[in-house]
């Protein structure tokens, strides 16, 4: 009789014991599948942020190219322009920064266009910091700092007739590079050093790393351990000499093929359908650039 009651017992916890795993396995299969949709959304906003982005600076880029054709408004610093100046190599360029910076509707303009750009640029890598938007803001007030530096200095240049490769105004370019390096290292903090890491790395592996964070979530997710051996292959196949466009820049069909050997199947197609979303938006970016010029 106490067999037969401690085999019921056993049958009895068995059961209890099955049913529980039922339970909690089945509640982990939830999390997971609710952390896998947050991470398509969150996935989503950037793709959404990076095209809203484009998009601005498309905008920003006619409207600037439209106001440069128009008479120029009062300046803030008057802007005396050099009587054509015989080193015309790069002239061109400082005396529309020049131009720029001496018209206030044209000078925020340009403001504005150039943070968008970095924020498009820079975009993965901030994401991956996991910024504060307050921390976000305060790049893109440095970016902007930088900018309206660079149009004081193109105007005084044009004032005082200097050459684009006039060492003063070389020594003035990488003083300016230097202080917004230490604003960033300020801001950062402590992860300055992995912000240092991947936008002083080769530009491979900040493409990469972009390509990475555009591959479906789930199954077709790209681990970090996996940007390195991508990078190689797509290092190894760098078109030598052809720098026109990043479409052409890379054999991305041999890239693709190769990218297998560090892939799952699930991750081959998703790194494939990512490169196919970062070319388009290289081409928009190129399209938008051009509409500016």
């Amino acid at each position: 009789m106490k067999y037969r009651s401690a085999l019921g017992l056993a049958a009895v916890s068995l059961v209890g014991l099955a049913i529980f795993r039922h339970w909690t396995t089945g509640t982990r299969m939830a999390q997971l599948a609710e952390e896998k949709r947050r991470e398509s959304r969150q996935l989503q906003l950037r793709d959404e942020e990076a095209a809203g982005l484009l998009a601005r600076i498309a905008s920003d880029h006619a409207r600037l190219r439209t106001a440069m054709s128009a008479p120029v408004a009062q300046t803030r610093q008057p802007v005396k322009i050099a009587p054509a100046p015989t080193a015309a190599a790069g002239a061109a360029g400082n005396a529309r920064n020049a131009r720029i910076a001496g018209d206030p509707r044209l000078r925020e303009m340009d403001v504005k266009v150039y943070v968008d750009g970095q924020k498009l640029k820079f975009g993965a890598a901030l994401a991956r910091l996991g910024l504060t938007p307050e921390q976000r803001q305060k790049f893109d007030d440095i970016q902007a700092e930088y900018e309206e530096h660079f149009l004081d200095m193109a105007a005084d240049a044009e004032e005082r007739h200097l050459a684009v490769s006039d060492p003063v105004l070389t020594s003035q370019r990488r003083q300016l590079s230097l202080t917004q390096e230490a604003e960033c290292q300020a801001l950062f903090g402590p992860a300055y050093g992995q912000w240092k890491e991947e936008t002083s790395a080769p530009p491979e592996r900040g493409l990469v790393a972009q390509i990475a964070q555009k591959a479906l979530s789930g199954a077709g997710a790209l681990a970090e351990s996996q940007v390195g051996p991508l990078t190689d292959i797509v290092v190894a196949n760098k078109r030598p000499g052809v720098s026109s466009s990043l479409a052409a820049g890379y054999d991305w069909d041999a890239i693709v093929g190769q990218a297998t050997v560090a892939l799952s199947p699930e991750q081959a197609e998703s790194f494939k359908t990512a490169i196919e979303l970062v070319l388009a938006e290289s081409q928009m970016s190129a399209m938008a650039k051009a509409a500016g010029n």
